[in-house]
This record gives C-alpha cells, sequence and structure tokens, in this order.
C-alpha cells in the first residue's frame, strides 16, 4: 500500500469549506472526487477504487448517496457499506489497518446507491467503485475522466481537521494479471457554520478570562457540582446577533436571567436545587426576512440542595440544625409528629405577625412549661361554646381537642372544686386560701 496510485485524483467539497452541524441543525455537504488518466497519456487499468470514510466521524449517521459520472458506455458500479458483488482475490489485503470482507448490507445499484448505517465495530465507511466496462470496450482501462459525487447527510458537530481518510485504488500498467493496490491519503476541513451557537458550559470561575474550555455540562471543581448559592458562570460561543438565556422553573414557566450580545452571564447568587437553562441565540437572514433561532441546553447540579418536598417521612433519629421553617404567611404548613421531639433554642409558631395555634396531642412535659398541677383562666370567647364538647360531664378534656390532658377544678378527679370561685392573687392584703 505505500506505492503511490497510477491515477490522478482531485478532491473538492461543496461548500468549499464543510459546514459543522449544531444541536439543532443537521448540516449537508458534498465529496467531489475528480479521476483522471495520467498526463503522460499511458495506459492504466483499473478495476476498482474503494474510498474509506471514517464512520460516525464525518458523518454522525453514515448517511451517504453516490453518484458517478463518467463518458457514454464508461461503466461503473458502486456501492456502499459492502459488496454482493464477488470480491477480488486480494481483497484480504489490509487498509488502514482492518480487512476488507464483503457485507451483507449494501444495497446495489448501477451509479447511484444508498448507505445503510454501519453496525458499531466497523472502523470505516467503505465506498467501492468497481469498473466493469470501458468505453471503448477494452476492459478497465482508463482513458477518460470521470467524477465521483458523495453526499453527505449529518455532518460532524465537531470541527476540524479530520484525518484517516484514504483512496484505495486497484490498477496496473501491464492489465489485469498484474493489479495492484495503491493509496492516496487526504482530509477534510470542517469549519464552524455560518451561523452557530456552542459548548454552552457552566464554570465556577468567573474571572473575565474565563474562557469555553470545558465539555457541555461539566463544571470545574472537584465536587461535579456547584455548592447551594454558590456563584457560577454560564458560558457560551457563538456568532448570533442576539442571546436570551432563561431557567427552567418547577412550575414549568421560564425565568428570563439574561438578555445581550454578550458570550456569558453570571448567576451571582447562585442555585439552591438543580436547575436547567436553556440558551436561544437569534440571527436574521436577511435574504428571507426571517428571524433564525439556535437552542442549547445545560443542566446546573447543586451538590447540597435545598429540600423542598411536598411531606417527609423520616424513620430513625433526625436532627435539623439552624432554622426550621413550616409553612410561610403565603402558605399553610403542618409538622405532624409522632413519638418525641426534642426542641433546642427557641420554638416559633406562627411568627410575630401571624395568628397560629399549636395543638398538641398528649402530655407536655419539661423545664420552663407548666407543671402538672398548675391552674390557668381560660376565656378564649370564640371557643367558650365549643366547651361541653371539649370536657366531658365529669369536666375532664376529651382526646383530640385543646383540652385533652386538662381537668375542669370542679372536684372530681382530684382536682379542687373552684366553682363559683375566683383566683386571687396572694399578697399583703390576701391569704393563700386552703382547698
Amino acid at each position: 500500500m505505500s506505492q503511490a496510485t497510477l491515477l490522478n485524483y482531485n478532491i473538492y467539497t461543496e461548500p468549499l469549506m464543510l459546514e459543522a452541524s449544531t444541536l439543532t441543525n443537521s448540516s449537508y455537504g458534498k465529496l467531489q472526487i475528480c479521476v483522471s488518466p495520467p498526463s503522460d497519456n499511458s495506459e492504466v487499468y483499473c478495476d476498482q477504487i474503494h474510498l474509506c470514510i471514517p464512520s460516525n466521524i464525518v458523518s454522525t449517521t453514515n448517511r451517504f448517496d453516490v453518484a458517478v459520472t463518467s463518458v457514454e458506455g464508461d461503466i461503473w458500479e458502486n456501492n456502499i457499506g459492502g459488496s454482493t458483488l464477488q470480491p477480488m482475490p486480494d481483497l484480504g489485503n489490509t487498509f488502514g489497518g482492518r480487512i476488507l470482507q464483503p457485507m451483507p448490507e449494501w444495497e446495489n445499484n448501477i451509479g447511484r446507491s444508498t448507505a445503510k448505517p454501519m453496525t458499531s465495530n466497523q472502523e470505516n465507511t467503505i465506498i467501492i467503485f468497481k469498473h466493469s466496462k470501458s468505453a471503448d470496450g477494452e476492459p478497465y482501462v482508463m482513458k477518460f475522466p470521470l467524477n465521483f459525487t458523495i453526499e453527505i447527510f449529518d455532518l460532524t458537530k465537531n470541527t476540524g481537521v479530520i484525518n484517516n481518510m484514504f483512496i484505495s485504488e486497484h490498477s496496473s500498467i501491464n492489465g489485469a494479471s498484474d493489479f495492484k493496490w495503491s493509496k492516496y491519503d487526504f482530509s477534510l476541513v470542517i469549519k464552524d457554520p455560518k451561523f452557530f451557537v456552542k459548548n454552552f458550559i457552566a464554570t465556577i470561575d468567573t474571572n473575565d478570562n474565563a474562557t469555553n474550555n470545558t465539555a457541555p455540562d461539566d463544571i470545574k471543581g472537584a465536587t461535579g457540582g456547584v455548592q447551594n448559592k454558590e456563584k457560577f458562570r454560564l458560558l457560551w460561543e457563538g456568532n448570533a446577533s442576539n442571546y436570551v438565556v432563561t431557567q427552567k422553573l418547577k412550575d414549568s414557566t421560564n425565568k428570563q436571567i439574561y438578555i445581550g450580545q454578550g458570550n456569558y452571564v453570571d448567576i451571582t447568587e447562585g442555585l439552591t436545587d438543580t436547575a436547567t437553562f436553556i440558551l436561544d441565540g437569534t440571527q436574521v437572514d436577511t435574504m428571507r426576512g426571517e428571524t433564525i433561532h439556535l437552542f442549547e441546553t445545560i443542566t446546573v447540579t447543586v451538590s447540597n440542595p435545598d429540600i423542598t418536598p411536598a411531606s417527609i417521612t423520616v424513620a430513625g433519629d433526625t436532627v435539623l440544625t439552624g432554622n426550621t421553617t413550616i409553612g410561610n404567611k403565603l402558605e399553610t404548613g403542618q409538622l405532624t409528629v409522632s413519638g418525641v421531639s426534642h426542641l433546642y433554642g427557641a420554638a416559633e409558631i406562627g411568627g410575630a405577625d401571624a395568628n397560629a395555634d399549636l395543638f398538641v396531642h398528649g402530655r407536655i412535659d419539661g423545664i420552663g412549661i407548666l407543671p402538672i398541677g398548675s391552674m390557668i383562666m381560660y376565656a378564649k370567647a370564640q371557643y367558650i361554646d365549643k366547651l361541653c364538647d371539649w370536657v366531658n360531664d365529669e369536666g375532664k378534656g376529651r382526646e383530640n381537642t385543646p383540652f385533652e390532658g386538662w381537668q375542669i377544678c370542679n372536684g372530681n378527679n382530684n382536682t379542687p372544686n373552684i366553682t363559683n370561685d375566683f383566683m386571687e392573687r396572694y399578697g399583703i392584703c390576701y391569704m393563700v386560701k386552703q382547698f
């Protein structure tokens, strides 16, 4: 395969430089291969020309359409992905580090064929052009130029140079009995499309010299995500005339956080939970008078998010550090505790401006609260009509009411009977009444 090809090859692309696809737009291009005999008009015999294209690289889906243009009477057959034609005796030779074998998934037509997706173990998509008849009747003689056109669908999203492309030529100057393989290497250049938006990333590097040097969805830092309320930057590349960045909220609405012509936005307040951001780049098509949109999305993960579920069920010990809020002024929240709960520090029910109730089903014991045997006066007007429902005939508080665990001081259940009496303060003018 180190032998130089006997035929001449000129390779062109349409457009002149192929343009990469984007996440929302698949690019299309053509590869033109012009094959011509030697300039000295010496006779060259050629029965096969193979075009080897790295699989899943040039086209992400390996979609190609192929056509051959030649003089009348010069017949070439072409196939993609393998061949139903009988292989030549030396097809076991290696090309580019792999063995060429016939593959059953080929579609075979004269002058045109369509590629099927290759299996994952194929390194190359092989397009075979077989010379079946020369225009002057001499087998395999190359006297006239011809042109191979390969239409490429779903061009790669990557930009740069694609190497490892080559043409294998099965030819001879001494007739069909002396065919040998030779190789012609070439490459393709893929550039950014005329309108592109790409590399939408998040980074905790918010310096002015931060660049797009990480893959999409990649957060710099050891945690693989941002910390709760940690400042970070959304960064992108593109040539749009305007950008809009929105954040998807949990209620399925979008919150606009940036609009302008720049290439980054700082999220100074950070996030309290994982969130998805949408980048919308726009450009006006002056020919058609339409606005073109290109979109990119990124999900930023918060390593230690706030937890705001509708309900929490905990089996085992639960330790809460810091402030704990159940509901707020705009919504109703409820905390139900079964078992023993320990509160260390101040516990606020309702807040300074709220009118909230605390219902306790069971006994409250502890230092700093009313000890057993305490007597209180009760005169809450809006509940006074419910008193008969909250105590039984003996004056004992019923279960699941505010009076549960309490007893009216009527002499029942070891309580003093202060019916028709009034509690007085103890001091110089009054003596403690003995019940």
